[in-house]
């Protein structure tokens, strides 16, 4: 073999061993070859609370995608819209949970930065609900945590307290039908992308859909130690959200009852609408359109108020059919 021969074969030899290389090495290991703080971090320390945390390094400029898989083949995503912040996302389910951060390359494409297996054991099943995450985002100088924490002194009784807090919501807030009308002509729920609502923002505004108003309802009962779930889906066949609460053996006055819309509500008539596992459907969405409806028909009946409004859902009627995407 000539010298000219040699030095080809190695060449190529050479090639071909980079491509390997370049193949079989996983991006997340890529991504760390350099000088400083990773690319991302995940840190899973409060798994057994219910929530990780992600942060991107602050020189990433692509748009970045967060992807948490479940046992059961379910997945959430979840956009990250700022750099060099920690982010929180629920972990809803205990067991086996792969989170996968990736990096848009152009289009719908992406690589992956970093993929990391979690095993999770919940501490207590409610403390994914409890939690401020990337969705339901607040701290206790948040302006709605402040007010739920005025509303909920009002009374010892937890019940009371969470109609109270669902009355504050859907007697203040003003439907967006303008949005509304273009969410429905869209095949993706808002959350889903890179729109999260901005509890500080919605303080000032008292203006929104369904999903804002869920938030901050969640985030009122959450800082309050009241288990709350944000539900995404669709209701007959229309992007909703809605939200379901846990009041399994919390404490209610010495009558058994709540005052909801100036009526007496018995406990037994709530619990007809409870859930699996002590969750109670709410909806202040349409409990909040169907007051803004009464309030133009003076001649509606007691009656009526009461069989719309009792389970404070909005979604008495069984013939609405409702789809779950996800919990948050």
């Amino acid at each position: 073999m000539t010298a000219n021969a040699k030095i080809k074969t190695r060449l190529l030899l050479f090639i071909v061993c980079v491509l390997l290389l370049t193949w079989v090495i996983p991006v997340d290991a890529l991504a760390n070859t350099h000088h400083g703080p990773p690319r991302v971090t995940i840190d899973d320390i409060n798994a057994h609370n219910g929530y990780i945390r992600v942060k991107m390094r602050d020189d990433i400029v692509n748009c970045i995608r967060v992807k948490i898989i479940y046992p059961c083949g379910m997945s959430k995503n979840y956009a990250i819209n700022e750099k060099g912040i920690w982010f929180r996302f629920s972990l809803t389910q205990s067991g086996d949970v792969t989170v996968i951060v990736a990096e848009r390359i152009v289009g719908n494409r992406f690589a992956i930065l970093k993929q990391t297996p979690i095993h999770i054991v919940h501490k207590n099943p409610l403390s994914p609900f409890l939690a401020s995450t990337q969705l339901i985002n607040f701290t206790y100088e948040t302006s709605f945590v402040q007010l739920a924490h005025t509303i909920a002194n009002q009374s010892t009784f937890v019940m009371q307290n969470i109609v109270d807090l669902y009355m504050w919501v859907v007697q203040h807030f003003e439907y967006n039908f303008d949005f509304a009308a273009y969410q429905m002509n869209t095949s993706t729920p808002r959350l889903l992308h890179d729109n999260i609502p901005c509890l500080e923002d919605l303080y000032v505004s008292l203006y929104g859909v369904c999903i804002d108003f869920t938030v901050v309802l969640a985030a009122m009962l959450r800082s309050q130690g009241i288990p709350a779930k944000v539900a995404i889906g669709r209701m007959d066949n229309l992007l909703h959200a809605w939200l379901y609460v846990n009041i399994a053996g919390i404490e209610w006055d010495n009558h058994q009852s709540v005052t909801f819309f100036n009526q007496t509500i018995h406990k037994n008539e709530i619990l007809n609408n409870v859930c699996r596992d002590g969750w109670l459907l709410m909806c202040p969405t349409l409990t909040m359109m169907r007051n803004q409806a009464r309030s133009k028909d003076v001649s509606a009946d007691n009656q009526n108020i009461r069989r719309t409004t009792i389970t404070m859902s909005g979604l008495s009627q069984p013939d609405w059919v409702l789809s779950i995407y996800s919990f948050h």
